[in-house]
């Protein structure tokens, strides 16, 4: 039995898939054209009053200029093999030529 079976997962789900995240992945969120980005909060280790892997990303996105927003989307996407970007409909203009 794999582990969304042995969570008491729904056992049809849990033959089908064989991987899922224990925590939010900062990478499946959405970035915004001005220069921000909304990502799951990753629920990371807490050390000094501060999550150490919402930190390191933040820092690593301001490298490259961009802001992160984090929201909490455990419940609403998370625990349902989701994250922001499954819950989001977001029209972006594609007439720029690559």
């Amino acid at each position: 039995m794999n582990i969304v079976g042995a969570a008491g997962g729904v056992v049809g789900l849990s033959k089908q898939r064989l991987h899922l995240a224990l925590y939010p992945s900062i990478i499946n969120g959405i970035v915004f054209g001005n220069r921000k980005y909304l990502a799951p909060n990753p629920w990371g280790p807490v050390v000094n009053a501060t999550d150490i892997i919402a930190a390191g990303a933040r820092q690593a996105y301001a490298k490259a200029g961009f802001q992160v927003t984090y929201m909490d989307d455990w419940y609403d996407h998370h625990v349902l093999m989701g994250e922001v970007h499954c819950g989001t409909n977001v029209a972006r203009d594609a007439s720029d030529k690559w």
